[in-house]
This record gives structure tokens, C-alpha cells and sequence, in this order.
């Protein structure tokens, strides 16, 4: 049996500049490389003899020279695992050209293709991103326990000719044709898997580590036990506990305040394990009064220390009786008189609006 690791984007020097501070961008960096270091630590731990790593490696063609010292640094240290690297669609022909005496345990592959024999019955091919020419260097044995590595999106159409990829992504009907038994894939960040009609499996482990909320949730690798002589493949997820993404919903009635919706938040956070690696983002939903403003301010400062990074979201809906309201005589009523008459305003628009014009009528700031 061989145990091989199967991971992909790992998108490593990422900017993170969306939403965090420079200091906390460098931090996610940091992350990102320990990570992968957990990665290591467990293919050690399980003796794995190789790893797969299906494209997207950097974020971008420039890679600062720590990141990638460190990077070439870990595969030197483990001279008994050999790194099966394909290059993916952020990465570049350029992304070890200028780098002298590559680790001897790094094997790379080439838009003509290429292959690795792993032992005598298990054979490792890959093509990289953007190659449409007819893969004739498939000429694979019948008799062998194959895996094919790719980067990119399946696509079910039919292709011409006998390519395995193309302007479209990567074609399954003609994957179909080859005596395949997996297919490791990289691109698709949220991951998936599946089976072709030959049997073969197919996987994208999704990506190492999630970059924003986009991406929430568990992230990692997979794990594969490979009994080639049965042709049989075994896969498991490994999370890794770097810090997630993670999204919650808080529904809250009307006459629910700040005080209110503080302890509903900390009962759901308790309840969805949030940890303090995690990056946590907060959407109130629910309803809420005309004048009521709930204190995201407060909020924010009460749970900051909680995760590594907050952001909380009102998008409840305003409870009011629209026609009593706007028969007042004061200027609240004036207020939502004259906005009523601006026909150029969507509902949403106007929500919005009035939420906020309330909470200045009441002392708050813009």
C-alpha cells in the first residue's frame, strides 16, 4: 500500500488586503505557512511517500524570498517524501526559474505532459493548465493503478479530438476514454468529488486554507491509501486548524436589544465552536422597531477578543406601521414624507435610508 496526500491552492503570499490591517494580513501569511507545516507534520506522522500538490501553489508570479526559502526549505527536510508540484493558473512557467539547486525530491511537470513511476504498479501523470493540444504522452497500461494530475474545471461537453483539456476546462467524456483509477484536481476552492463512468474517482480537496468568506468553513487535504495492485483508492479528509472563515446567522425579534442580541451571538458562537484563530463574520437578521438601533458598536467591542478578526452585519428588516407613522407632525414624520415622494428609490434603498436618518433624529452619527 502507498500513502500519498492529495492538496491544492494553496495560494501562499496572498494579499489579504480586502478587509484586514497590514499587520493582520501578515499574520493570514503566516498562517498559510503553518498550514502547510501541519501538513508536513502529518504525512511524517503517517509516513506518506507523496504528496500532490495540484496547482495554484503561490497567489501570484511574484513570491517574496521568504516564502519561497521557506517553502523549498521544508521539501529539503523531507528527503523521504517526494513533492509532485503542477502548475495551476495563478502560478507561472516563471515560479522556480530564478531558483538555484531545487530540492531532488521536487518533481515538476510540463504543458507536453509528463510521468512518474511511483513503484511497479502505480504510475503518476499530469499536464499542466492551459494545454490543448492532444494528450498523446497518455498512453497508459491497463494493468497499472493510475493517477492523473490536473488544475482546472471539469466541464461535461463534448471535446474534439482526444484532448483532456481546453478553453472550457477539463474534459470528462474524453478522461472516460483512459484506464484511470484517480484523478487528483485542483481549481475548484470549495472542493467536490465524484466518480466517472470507467470508475475512476475524481476529487478537489479544496483549498488548504480559506482567504475570506467566500471560502468559510473547514478547509484541508486528502489523505489517500493506494492498494494498487486492486486498483482501490481510499481517501479522507483532513481538516487543518489554522483559523476559519466563518459565517453566523443571529435571527432576532423586535423588541430584542443590544443587550439581547450580545447573548444570542455568544450562545451561537459557543454552539458553533468559534475559535480564536477564526475569522468571524456576524449578520443580524430578524426585525427591528422604526426607532430601535441596536449598538454594533458596543457589540464589536464586547467580542473582538473573542477571534482574530469581527465583522457584524445589520440586514434586519424595519418592523413599522408605515401609514400612522407618516401622519405625525414632527420631523420624523416630515422625514418620511419626503421620502416617500423620491419615486427614484428602491425599498431597499429606502430602508437603508431610514434607518439611518432615525438613528441621526436620535443623537447617532453618520
Amino acid at each position: 500500500m502507498v500513502k500519498l496526500i492529495h492538496t491544492a491552492d494553496l495560494h501562499l503570499d496572498s494579499a489579504f488586503r480586502s478587509r484586514f490591517t497590514k499587520e493582520e494580513a501578515e499574520n493570514r501569511r503566516q498562517k498559510q505557512l503553518m498550514a502547510w507545516k501541519e501538513l508536513l507534520s502529518f504525512a511524517v506522522e503517517k509516513k506518506v511517500q507523496g504528496i500532490l500538490i495540484a496547482g495554484d501553489l503561490f497567489d501570484s508570479p511574484v513570491v517574496s524570498h521568504g516564502t519561497m526559502d521557506f517553502f523549498l526549505s521544508t521539501i529539503s527536510e523531507h528527503p523521504e517524501i517526494s513533492f509532485f508540484y503542477l502548475r495551476g493558473n495563478h502560478d507561472t512557467e516563471n515560479t522556480f526559474r530564478y531558483q538555484e539547486n531545487l530540492p531532488k525530491n521536487l518533481f515538476l511537470f510540463s504543458e507536453k505532459g509528463k510521468k512518474y513511476r511511483l513503484n511497479d504498479r502505480l504510475l503518476l501523470a499530469g499536464v499542466e493548465y492551459g494545454t490543448e493540444e492532444e494528450s498523446k504522452f497518455l498512453k497508459l497500461k491497463e494493468e497499472d493503478c493510475n493517477i492523473l494530475l490536473l488544475h482546472g474545471a471539469l466541464y461535461q461537453g463534448s471535446a474534439k479530438g482526444d484532448a483532456i483539456q481546453g478553453e472550457e476546462g477539463i474534459f470528462l467524456k474524453n478522461l472516460e476514454k483512459l484506464p484511470l483509477s484517480y484523478i487528483a484536481l485542483g481549481h475548484i476552492h470549495k472542493g467536490g468529488e465524484g466518480k466517472l463512468n470507467n470508475g475512476a474517482l475524481w476529487a478537489y480537496p479544496g483549498c488548504l486554507q480559506g482567504r475570506g468568506f467566500d471560502e468559510e468553513g473547514e478547509r484541508g487535504f486528502l489523505y489517500l491509501k493506494v492498494e494498487e495492485e486492486k486498483k482501490e483508492i481510499r481517501k479522507e479528509f483532513i481538516p487543518i486548524k489554522q483559523g476559519e472563515f466563518r459565517i453566523l446567522e443571529i435571527e432576532l425579534l423586535e423588541d430584542e436589544g443590544t443587550l439581547a442580541c450580545l447573548k444570542k451571538i455568544e450562545v451561537a458562537m459557543e454552539k458553533a465552536g468559534i475559535a480564536k484563530e477564526d475569522s468571524l463574520r456576524i449578520i443580524l437578521k430578524g426585525k427591528k422597531g422604526l426607532e430601535q438601533e441596536r449598538n454594533l458598536r458596543y457589540l464589536q467591542l464586547q467580542l473582538q477578543d473573542s477571534v482574530f478578526f469581527l465583522e457584524i452585519r445589520d440586514e434586519c428588516e424595519l418592523s413599522w406601521n408605515r401609514e400612522e407613522a407618516m401622519k405625525e407632525k414632527s420631523l420624523k414624520g416630515e422625514f418620511l414624507r419626503v421620502l416617500a415622494a423620491a419615486d427614484n428609490l428602491s425599498k431597499e434603498e429606502q430602508e437603508e435610508i431610514i434607518a439611518l436618518g432615525m438613528g441621526l433624529l436620535q443623537g447617532g452619527e453618520l
